[in-house]
């Protein structure tokens, strides 16, 4: 792929002796005009075969598929490079749904619930949108950490069964899978 230094986009081309083929993915809110569905880029295509003089161009939309990997749900175990103990939390440890097929997740925060939106490109991964009922609560800190470390993150790995979540300062966050 080729990027551009100054805007979200890639582009592809391929060539040989009987075509010539160019994509470009841009990230930008997207209508396909036929259905009330949004996506968040714009894809460009252009194709031109054998003897033809002028490129064929082709408009239209389009959402990375979040990797299948991550979807259900996902138990914090470490946060801040702390260890989570359950002593901390009332009802239940916190956690993550994620619906990889909507591009969504819902979850418990520590005492509240949470959801929100998944924005996902190749190892990118961030949380937004996310939002949490308001009830008062004595580990409220630490949910707020869970949510900020939501907020931050930028890429994950997944590996031995557990998700980490990274931001440019490092670990955030540490799930396991839940069984």
């Amino acid at each position: 792929p080729y990027k551009a230094m100054d805007a979200n986009v890639i582009s592809y081309e391929a060539k040989s002796d009987s075509i010539h083929l160019k994509f470009t993915i841009q990230q930008g809110a997207c209508s396909d005009g036929m259905s009330d569905n949004q996506y968040t880029y714009k894809v460009k295509a252009s194709l031109k075969r054998g003897s033809d003089k002028d490129f064929k161009l082709l408009d239209g939309c389009g959402n990375y598929i979040v990797d299948q990997k991550l979807q259900g749900t996902w138990i914090l175990e470490e946060l801040e490079g702390k260890t989570i103990d359950a002593k901390d939390f009332e009802k239940e440890l916190p956690n993550v749904d994620i619906n990889t097929s909507e591009a969504k997740f819902t979850g418990f925060a520590g005492c509240n619930r949470m959801g929100g939106k998944l924005f996902y490109e190749r190892e990118i991964l961030r949380f937004s949108d996310i939002f949490t009922t308001e009830m008062m609560c004595p580990n409220y800190d630490k949910e707020k950490l869970l949510v900020k470390a939501l907020q931050s993150t930028t890429r994950y790995e997944i590996k031995d069964n557990k998700l980490y979540l990274f931001n440019l300062e490092g670990t955030k966050a540490i799930f396991r899978k839940k069984e």
